[in-house]
């Protein structure tokens, strides 16, 4: 604080604001120094005009933030409130600075705009494009990033006025389910999440994920859309990749070299390829409906039941298990089996993939080229083939399907698509431009038609299909009937030839088997090779038969590949199965899955053996891709600046970055097998708890919030979370990836800030109650001084105008001498409250005789009572007190003045004394007009009168009981007062028979009833 003269000349400087400053004896708190100088150091000037508006009354204050350079060369931000000082006529006296310190505040305040900046350009780069936009049909974007710019090629001028305008960028298919979408949005206030294509700036479209939510404010009304848009073109494309996978799942099951089957949950098969029913020596019709455990070998049983149950249970989603098989002739086949669970999206458990590889090594091929026909015949009649003959015009309704048709779509036989227009609404909108040039071509040339296309099936699935056809024309040359046959490529198996020639059926197979297969001679050549291993090695047939299997492997696998063969020649093997690299005839290396498997004769000798070889170079360089991304992960994970950690579902640590250990103080790998609760302040478990659980629901994708983290060492550091849910192809939450930013310093800050601004606020509020108490006690007590005054000057002039009547001499006298008794105790009670508030009021302590100090009292006061009676009841046998005589007869006199004053006259004021224990008790009874219930608190406070009823017309200073106080807490006692209105009140002083007062901390005054 700071005061100013009406010169505007520095007066006076309290040690507060000099500390502030960083200096108590700077030259520039002399008496001649400037007080703007102190205000406004540097300033603008505009202090200089406020200051003559306080001068001339035009404001009694104003107030402004400045900074000051303090002695170290540091600034300082100060409030300054700057309020004049007026004397009694109103005159300007003068002007009251006070300064507070807010330069935590003003560093907290850039603080927040830096982290603001830093925050928008993080958001700048972020790989999703964010929108902010107004809600209902004709809100403007307010904001959108540049990467939304990019997707959707509009600039900032380019933006669509409205939501409306913006669906003009929608593709047509899409726009109504925006709309609909959005307008749930709006009515429920739900976050909303949909998928549809917007013409970027290239002219194409593209898939966007748009994320958004509706703010509102306090009252719930809607402020603006906040959204995200993702592209996700890319995963468009590959869901659609995904369907098609489903139909190349369906070929590859029946080609695959390695056995596969479907199974219930139950343990029941479904369906077996042909590899599988080789591996347990069964047909396909012996195998399906039967449990899986019968085909088991008894000693297997119990372990393989155990892990199915798992499986089925849902503890697990796949397990591997090697067991063997028992044949029907008593052989036994050991299988290494992996069984996968193929559940819902919520979780519902339909169906088992089983994948089985022999890995015996001691399965009987077949003994003769009659028993591979055989079985060759049996695969062939259990396949599906749809056939069809339908009249040649587009319209043509004369169409015949035979009940195989019927199994492919689905349908019952009943309700056959019966003409062409009924058929084609079946097939693929993609297929069919490509089915209609396809049958023009045919009938324009007579060649067949050989198409692949999708038809939907009735259950809505689309089965891909291989439609060989032919047609019939009349004499005049003109198309007449289609003939054709269907076949379901799905389970990768075409009839493509006689039925009546067993090596054309064979044939048939070889040439249109999807997978690489060839005939090869062990010690010779390649005998034959079907289209499918041309293409994969990219050799024609005749330039492949020309060659080894070993001229056209790797190096690197070619002493496996002749180890393997060798043992196949010399009867230790039946079959092999290697993963091996192959180089084709560009010199490019590729990846194949090879399956060889031996055709003996009679006696076991080795004829030749069947290659099956899989394209897996896609599988191979994913797996490749995959590690290197796993390996950047990793880097990117453990040399992250922010802590970072890879949780379970349910909150255990599975692996956290060196950051987060650091921030955590654990060594390496100490948090592994930590849930989140272990290290989480115990008052923030709620709140984590409750995002955790909204998003494992799937209220959430991801989450933020701050919370406190427990360091290993005990200590608590403050942390911004941000977690993002990792979820299965189901939408099932599998793991949480959780974010750390170490956000202590600027909690603290803000905490400081806070703590701060509370205190200022505090003082401000205590300064402004002082400052209105310190003109009420100003007004009060001139009003008080004034009045004893007056009379002694009005009483002295009569005597000095020479009265010599003695008795109105006398009576003059007693006047002046009541007057000037009052004055002189007023004064006294003045006094004491400063020396008390300063701390220099030391107690000359003697034996004080209570009993004789209130009748002294209480003699002073036997001419001023105004008719009341006093009535003494004081305990003779009370002992002395350790005190101050004066003080204790200025205490006990207000008492009585107090009792005296609120009194009628005539009425009665009753002192007594007593002892209790250690203690002294006076008490002082009136009949007054008493105390308010809503008063007694605060009587004893300084300058509190009670400004109501007769006890407003009352004068007094309003010190007269807080002297009181003052001086019973000096003595280490206490007082209080009972009242009732209109019937009187009791004040009661307790004093300690022997005082031992403490310097450092003087006894506080009980709490009790207070009076006036």
């Amino acid at each position: 604080m700071a005061v100013g003269s009406p010169a505007g000349r520095l007066v006076a400087v309290n040690p507060v604001l000099a500390r502030m400053l960083g200096d108590e004896r700077d030259p520039s708190f002399a008496p001649e120094a400037s007080f703007l100088a102190i205000v406004h150091p540097g300033g603008d000037g505009s202090d200089a005009s406020q200051w003559e508006g306080l001068a001339a009354g035009a404001r009694d204050s104003y107030r402004r933030e400045n900074r000051y350079l303090r002695g170290d060369g540091s600034v300082l931000w100060g409030l300054v409130t700057v309020s004049a000082l007026r004397d009694d006529d109103g005159q300007f006296a003068g002007a009251l600075a006070q300064v507070q310190d807010i330069t935590a505040q003003k560093t907290a305040e850039a603080t927040l705009r830096e982290n603001e900046a830093r925050l928008s350009a993080l958001v700048e780069q972020l790989p999703v494009a964010l929108y902010r936009l107004e809600p209902g049909a004709f809100g403007d974007f307010h904001y959108v990033s540049p990467l939304f710019e990019r997707l959707t090629g509009l600039g900032r001028d380019d933006l669509p006025a409205s939501f409306e305008a913006f669906l003009e960028w929608v593709h047509p298919e899409d726009r109504a389910a925006v709309r609909d979408a959005d307008e749930l949005a709006g009515r429920t206030g739900e976050p909303a999440q949909m998928r549809y294509r917007v013409r970027g700036g290239d002219g194409e479209w593209h898939w966007l994920d748009n994320r958004t939510t509706l703010m509102r404010d306090d009252e719930g009304r809607p402020i603006a859309w906040h959204g995200a848009l993702l592209e996700v073109s890319a995963r468009v494309r590959l869901e659609a990749s995904l369907r098609d996978g489903e139909t190349r799942f369906r070929r590859a099951f029946e080609d695959a070299a390695i056995g596969m089957s479907l199974g219930t949950p139950d343990d029941v098969c479904l369906d077996a390829n042909p590899a599988y029913c080789r591996i347990v020596g069964r047909p396909r019709q012996a195998v399906i409906g039967r449990p899986f455990a019968e085909l088991t070998h008894p000693d297997d049983v119990d372990e393989y039941t155990r892990l199915h149950a798992r499986l089925y249970a849902g503890d697990v989603d796949a397990y591997k298990i090697e067991k063997r098989y028992l044949q029907p002739d008593g052989t036994v086949v050991t299988g290494l089996l992996t069984v996968s669970a193929v559940r819902d999206e919520s979780g519902v458990h339909l169906y088992d993939i089983g994948q089985l590889q022999d890995i015996t090594a001691q399965k009987t091929a077949e003994a003769t080229l009659r028993e591979n026909e055989t079985r060759l015949r049996k695969l062939v009649d259990h396949l599906p083939a749809a056939l069809y003959r339908q009249d040649a015009p587009a319209d043509g309704s004369a169409t015949y399907v035979n009940p195989s048709f019927a199994k492919l779509l689905g349908l019952d036989p009943s309700d056959l698509p019966l003409g062409f227009p009924a058929f084609f609404d079946r097939v693929h909108p993609d297929d069919r431009e490509t089915v209609t040039h396809g049958a023009l071509h045919a009938e324009g040339t007579g060649e067949m038609l050989d198409l692949e296309y999708r038809l939907r099936r009735h259950d809505g699935e689309w089965t891909w299909v291989h439609d060989r056809s032919v047609i019939e024309r009349d004499d005049h040359g003109q198309p007449r009937t289609w003939t054709g046959i269907l076949l379901d490529i799905s389970e990768r198996k075409q009839l493509e030839v006689s039925l009546r020639e067993s090596e054309e059926r064979f044939r048939s197979a070889f040439e249109g088997a999807g997978i690489g297969i060839t005939l090869a001679d062990p010690d010779g050549p390649i005998l034959d090779a079907n289209p499918a291993l041309c293409r994969f090695l990219g050799y024609a047939r005749d330039e492949l038969l020309e060659r080894t299997f070993l001229g056209i492997t790797h190096p690197d696998h070619v002493a496996a590949s002749t180890v393997l063969t060798r043992r196949l020649k010399n009867g230790e093997l039946d079959a092999f199965a290697l993963e091996k690299r192959y180089i084709r005839k560009d010199g490019g290396v590729v990846w194949g899955h090879l399956t060889s498997t031996a055709v003996r004769g009679a006696g076991g000798r080795l004829i030749y053996v069947i290659g099956q070889v899989q394209d897996i170079t896609a599988r191979k360089e994913a797996e490749s891709a995959l590690r290197d991304s796993e390996a950047r992960f990793r880097s990117i994970f453990a040399g992250a600046g922010i802590g970072m950690a890879l949780s379970a579902q349910e909150g255990t640590i599975v692996v956290a970055n060196p950051a987060l250990e650091k921030l955590l103080g654990y060594a390496s790998g100490e948090l592994e097998g930590l849930r989140v609760e272990d290290f989480t302040y115990p008052e923030d478990l709620a709140k984590q708890a409750e995002s955790l659980q909204r998003m494992r629901t799937g209220q959430l994708d991801a989450y933020q919030i701050e919370k406190r983290f427990v360091r290993k060492d005990g200590g608590i550091v403050w942390g911004l979370l941000n977690a993002t849910a990792v979820k299965d192809e189901h939408g099932a939450v599998t793991a949480v990836i959780g974010q750390v930013q170490d956000i202590t310093d600027r909690k603290r800050a803000a905490q400081a800030t806070e703590a701060a601004l509370a205190t200022q606020q505090a003082a401000i509020a205590e300064l402004e109650r002082l400052n209105q108490r310190k003109s009420q006690f100003l007004a009060t007590i001139s009003h008080e001084f004034r009045t004893p005054l007056t009379a002694i000057i009005g009483y002295s002039e009569l005597l000095a105008n020479g009265q010599n009547d003695p008795a109105v001499i006398a009576a003059d006298a007693a006047v002046i001498h009541r007057e000037a008794s009052r004055l002189n105790r007023m004064v006294d009670d003045v006094l004491l409250i400063d020396r008390a508030d300063s701390g220099s009021m030391p107690l000359h302590l003697e034996p004080v005789d209570v009993n004789a100090l209130v009748q002294d009292v209480v003699a002073t006061f036997r001419s001023l009572t105004g008719g009341h009676q006093i009535a003494l009841a004081l305990d003779p046998s009370v002992p002395a007190i350790d005190g101050d005589r004066d003080r204790l007869a200025q205490a006990l006199t207000n008492l009585v003045s107090n009792a005296v004053k609120y009194s009628p006259g005539g009425g009665t004021i009753a002192i007594a004394t007593h002892q209790d224990g250690e203690e002294l008790f006076v008490s002082i009874s009136d009949e007054g007009i008493g105390i308010a219930a809503s008063n007694l608190s605060r009587v004893f406070e300084r300058f509190e009168r009670v400004e109501t009823g007769i006890a407003g017309r009352i004068g007094g200073t309003g010190l007269g009981l807080s002297v009181v106080r003052e001086v019973a807490s000096l003595h280490g006692g206490r007082v209080w007062a009972e009242s009732r209105l209109g019937v009187g009140s009791v004040f009661c002083l307790a004093l300690p028979i022997t005082l031992r007062p403490s310097a450092d901390s003087p006894p506080d005054p009980a709490p009790g009833p207070r009076r006036r």
